[in-house]
């Protein structure tokens, strides 16, 4: 398993490589919307288009954590180093955003109360992989216990109690119109529309079955997976107007990350790129600015004409939609390039020091 996995760690599986960079590019249309996008186009083709975009690029979240579990379950070393590296590079970019405000007139001045602020690491993603990425061995430990039955019948129970029972009291919630206290079985006060460690510890399991075990070679071929992946994005988008629709309904449960479609989405998606067998320099390259996308994106986007884009003409959205993408992710790169250039020596010495293995 050592052997294995320590030539796995030298060549990257390219084809997984590249859905990090869809997924952190899936994140920055998420994000797009968010920015009002969806708010400035109601009722034209353009808010159409922009929900069924969503619907496809919602699992891009549940996709980086499954990716997770793939690879962290057959090693039970971690070095503090690694979710370490993740913290600075939160709080830098998060300092210097304050700084370039203040240079461009956005704050008054800059202040020390601001400066530490902004250096507290206060990103819900990377403090939940953070977590993950700790108790992930133990996890290990309990899957490798069961025999595959066993993690089947795991991930049925978890299936239904994080994904459709939870689903079932957001769904009844929008359609009743006040809040559940007590009914979820994530949380007193609901599901926190899958932003909790519950949710990033389901899917770290799927992962991890997913290396383990894998799924039926009937349901791995193409032919099946890629008229799955459109029935799926299908039902989210529906689901999606749906919301809009029909005035009882309010909020948007059908993107919410423990929805059983966005997962499944999410598992479609790997399983297409994992079958993809190619290795490419340029793409695992690249690849390894996808973090650094995610936290990067919003700063750009806050600059952004997203108001006018969403509308104008569909064509001129599309172009800006696909420009801002490959712009950010682009800058993203660079961006990775200069913080790796200036803190990878200390990261290599602290990782070794800091290693430990879980027994």
């Amino acid at each position: 398993m050592k052997e294995s996995s320590e030539i796995e760690k030298k060549t990257r599986q390219s084809g997984i490589e590249l859905l990090r960079i869809l997924a952190a590019c899936a994140v920055v249309m998420i994000h797009y919307n968010d920015q009002r996008a969806l708010v400035f186009s109601v009722g034209g083709i353009n808010y159409t288009v922009l929900c069924l975009l969503n619907s496809l690029c919602i699992c891009a979240v549940d996709l980086f954590i499954l990716i997770t579990g793939y690879f962290l379950c057959t090693t039970q070393k971690r070095s503090i180093a690694k979710p370490l590296e993740l913290v600075v590079q939160v709080s830098l970019f998060n300092i210097f955003r304050h700084i370039g405000s203040t240079l461009f007139g956005v704050h008054r001045a800059i202040t020390l109360k601001g400066l530490l602020l902004d250096a507290v690491p206060s990103n819900y993603f990377v403090i939940l992989y953070m977590a993950l990425y700790f108790i992930s061995p133990y996890i290990n430990m309990i899957l490798k216990r069961l025999d595959t039955k066993g993690r089947q019948r795991f991930l049925l129970v978890m299936t239904f109690l994080f994904s459709f029972w939870a689903t079932a009291v957001d769904l009844s919630q929008e359609i009743l119109g006040f809040e559940w206290f007590g009914l979820s079985t994530i949380g007193a006060w609901g599901n926190q529309r899958g932003f909790n460690i519950v949710n990033f510890t389901f899917l770290y399991c799927i992962g991890a079955y997913l290396r383990l075990d894998g799924v039926s070679p009937k349901f791995q071929k193409k032919r099946f997976l890629v008229p799955a992946l459109i029935f799926l994005v299908t039902g989210i988008f529906g689901w999606s107007l749906l919301d809009d629709r029909l005035a009882i309904l309010d909020g948007h449960c059908a993107w919410m990350y423990h929805n059983p479609l966005v997962i499944l989405t999410a598992v479609s998606l790997f399983l297409i790129f994992q079958s993809m067998k190619f290795q490419s320099k340029i793409v695992n390259n690249l690849a390894r600015s996808s973090y650094t996308c995610y936290l990067f994106q919003n700063i750009i986007l806050a600059h952004l004409d997203i108001q006018g884009a969403a509308q104008g003409p569909l064509w001129f959205l599309l172009l800006h939609i696909v420009g801002t993408i490959i712009g950010i992710y682009l800058v993203s790169y660079v961006v990775y390039q200069i913080y790796h250039l200036c803190t990878a020596w200390l990261f290599r010495r602290l990782s070794k020091r800091l290693e430990y293995r879980v027994e």
